[in-house]
């Protein structure tokens, strides 16, 4: 079933726009580790890449990408494979892409996300939201970019997460031309005022259900663990997916 669903993706115009091999194989190995949600890393990456795809080097929106895959869209079934769920996540790409060609005003909106920015906190947000880019000096194009990735990343409400999920996916859902504007405001501004009340930007993230116990083993197929031992120049082993990786930490003392 792997396999076939692979060749598909090959033949997809869906799949080559939004580098869906890729995402499939990082998915898999999120799959054989419970230490990241492969759901959360397929919306992430299809809202980092669609968001990619639109902007230009200015900024500005490109019309006719956003008109090509918007007709993708159309013309194609979501390549979902035994991710069954995964049709929400294109369902919510699809409706951002139309919103974003119908609503002007939205377009004006994204043109104000801009630099400069409350303060480092901010800062590492926009960045974080970019990644893997590897951004040097943050500029207006990167502000634009982290704002539109956030509106296209479907929200989830998960164990553990803030009791303002569940509002916020409502926003993102019903009035994204509100969340596009509280987003460059809490950003800009360091919070979000509503009346005499103010929310102010916060980047802790809180524990949810990471407190749950693993299997050691499994970690050696995380994608995110990976990244982590490349950022500390720490050698990761190059071993197959199906090879039994673990077996190198262990015997490097790394697990």
């Amino acid at each position: 079933m792997k396999t076939v669903f692979i060749n598909y993706l090959r033949k997809s115009a869906l799949s080559a726009l939004l580098d869906l091999e890729k995402l499939a194989l990082l998915s898999e190995r999120a799959e054989a580790c419970p230490i990241q949600d492969p759901f959360r890393i397929r919306a992430r990456f299809l809202g980092w890449k669609t968001a990619s795809l639109l902007l230009d080097e200015k900024g500005a929106i490109k019309k006719e990408s956003l008109d090509e895959l918007i007709r993708v869209f159309e013309n194609e079934s979501y390549p979902v494979g035994q991710s069954e769920g995964d049709a929400w996540i294109f369902q919510h790409l699809f409706s951002c892409l139309r919103e974003l060609k119908e609503n002007g005003a939205i377009g004006v909106a994204l043109k104000k996300c801009s630099l400069p920015l409350s303060g480092k906190e901010a800062e590492e947000i926009v960045r974080d939201t970019l990644w893997p880019d590897e951004i040097g000096p943050l500029s207006h194009v990167h502000v634009k970019r982290a704002v539109l990735t956030a509106w296209f990343t479907l929200l989830r409400q998960a164990t553990g997460s803030c009791f303002a999920t569940a509002p916020a996916m409502l926003i993102q859902k019903e009035n994204p031309l509100r969340m596009i504007q509280d987003l460059d405001a809490i950003l800009s501004a360091g919070e979000l005022r509503r009346g005499v009340y103010a929310a102010p930007l916060h980047k802790e993230l809180r524990s949810g259900d990471l407190q749950k116990p693993i299997d050691p083993l499994s970690a050696a197929h995380s994608p995110g663990l990976e990244v982590a031992f490349q950022a500390a120049n720490v050698p990761f082993p190059k071993i197959a997916f199906h090879g039994g990786p673990a077996k190198e930490f262990l015997k490097e003392g790394l697990l």
